[in-house]
């Protein structure tokens, strides 16, 4: 796996996170964590040909937004 493809998984991890620190704070309990197929979410986004600035945007975007979501847990 290349770097961007690395990186461009942290941002998929990123997404689904934010998915499951909202909704944690309000479904039923115990919540239960989705899965996902990280292999079709690294290839379906195209990492390995989108500009490394843009990959970079984004996983530091998604990153804050966990940050803000956290403090209000």
């Amino acid at each position: 796996m290349v770097k961007k493809e690395i990186l461009g998984q942290l941002c998929d991890s990123a997404i689904m996170n934010i998915e499951r620190f909202i909704k944690i704070q309000y479904e039923k309990q115990p919540y239960a964590l989705p899965t996902y197929n990280q292999g079709e979410w690294v290839a379906k986004p195209n990492y390995q040909d989108t500009p490394i600035e843009e990959i970079l945007t984004l996983f530091y975007v998604l990153n804050k937004q966990i940050i803000v979501i956290n403090k209000l847990m």
